[in-house]
């Protein structure tokens, strides 16, 4: 599988939402390749991307068009007044809604310590998560979570036997907590001390 560069996936996120070919053939690998989403979502966390470079059209570098350079502030500024107002109140009301469609289970994979944790990338707008964690058995431990990176829980590590398979997978949850959507099965083994 082809992954994207990180200059890609940064010219992405600074171009914002779109239509054109590009943005969906961007969407759909990073909805299906959790190494290009979880490099994503960490440049959108850090803020490691750069700022694209402004480049002035030849009428502005030339002296043409002031004015436009004097009006297209003021306008935007006039914009932004009477747009930030209806969009707190849109939002306020709006339930969660899909980004994306997928959840991808990062972490635990493999051999793993106690001291492990939870973590995934989300596309989905999501009030919270659901944790499941399943051994040889079936079913061995549930969880809610607000947010990826969660530590294992004492209650989850006393169950945890070194040497033994288990599978999880993280489903996103809506504010009423139905599901929205479940990532793939992950599974990890805990190594011996």
């Amino acid at each position: 599988m082809t992954h994207f560069r990180d200059a890609d996936l940064a010219r992405w996120r600074e171009s914002g939402p779109g239509d054109d070919a590009d943005t969906r053939l961007i969407v759909a690998h990073v909805s299906e390749c959790a190494e290009c989403a979880a490099r994503f979502a960490a440049m959108v966390r850090e803020h490691s991307f750069d700022a694209p470079a402004i480049t002035l059209p030849p009428a502005a570098r030339e002296g043409r068009s002031r004015w436009m350079w004097v009006a297209l502030p003021v306008a935007a500024a006039a914009l932004i007044a009477l747009a930030v107002p209806l969009m707190r109140g849109r939002q306020a009301a709006a339930p969660p809604a899909l980004r994306g469609l997928v959840v991808h289970a990062l972490t635990p994979s493999g051999d793993v310590g106690r001291d492990g944790q939870f973590s995934w990338s989300s596309g989905v707008a999501a009030s919270r998560y659901r944790i499941d964690v399943s051994g040889p058995s079936g079913a061995l431990y549930t969880m809610d979570a607000s947010q990826s990176g969660v530590a294992f829980p004492g209650a989850l590590v006393d169950r945890l036997q070194s040497g033994v398979e288990y599978s999880w997978s993280v489903t996103a949850l809506d504010a009423e907590g139905r599901e929205l959507t479940s990532s793939e099965r992950r599974t990890f083994t805990l190594r011996t001390r």
